[in-house]
């Protein structure tokens, strides 16, 4: 429809990404039940079509190590619009230098890049500590469930309950699996890491920059 677009992709550590996005999807309105490393191992049944959560109502979103094949994904674009209609930004540089990234998002689009930015924490992770827990108090609210009603419960905002999810504050340092919002195990945390090892020297080779070391996979095995 448009081979003049112009495709921006930022990219981020695969395990801290997948740990953000499992937070995103528990904290929905039809969020998911499970761990992140139970969702994981539910994938390949879900693919099936089975053991899909009934209030799932895109059941591929659920499909969350599909989102951190970076190449393959970049290929697609770069063979469809070209590399100059491309611009491929690192999460960790966005964080350390929001403003210069941010002008070199403006320059990519040939607009004036001498504009006027305001800064401002947009789309907070948010911590869930029982995603059962956060479940029940979320169908209370929206009148969904058995426990639902009409006492003052239903009539409190999204931080107004003491179980209701909390904005966490930002994560500092590198794209870290650790750097999490809420940590989550060493073992799942390893254990992601080493599954996308390969992507990360994949797309090292793809960008031609060492994110290997960046994202600290030297000392993945």
């Amino acid at each position: 429809m448009r081979p003049d677009a112009r495709i921006i992709a930022i990219l981020r550590e695969p395990a801290s990404f997948l740990r953000s996005l499992h937070l995103q999807m528990v904290a929905e309105p039809r969020g998911v039940p499970e761990g992140p490393a139970r969702a994981i191992a539910l994938e390949d049944v879900r693919r099936q079509g089975r053991k899909i959560p009934r209030n799932a109502h895109w059941p591929q979103a659920l499909m969350y190590t599909d989102r951190v094949r970076y190449v393959e994904q970049l290929r697609r674009f770069h063979d469809a619009f070209g590399s100059e209609q491309v611009l491929v930004l690192i999460y960790d540089d966005f964080k350390a230098d929001n403003e210069g990234t941010f002008r070199a998002v403006l320059r990519f689009l040939e607009v004036d890049d001498t504009v006027a930015a305001q800064a401002m924490h947009a789309n907070p992770s948010i911590a869930i500590r029982s995603p059962r827990l956060h479940g029940l108090v979320r169908s209370v609210r929206v009148g969904a469930g058995p426990v639902a009603g009409s006492g003052e419960g239903d009539r409190q905002g999204p931080h107004e309950s003491a179980d209701a999810p909390r904005a966490a504050p930002a994560a500092q340092g590198a794209g870290s699996c650790s750097a999490s919002p809420v940590r989550p195990t060493r073992r799942w945390c390893a254990s992601s890491r080493s599954r996308f090892r390969g992507e990360v020297l994949a797309l090292s080779e793809y960008l031609d920059r060492d994110l290997v070391a960046l994202w600290g996979y030297d000392d993945v095995g």
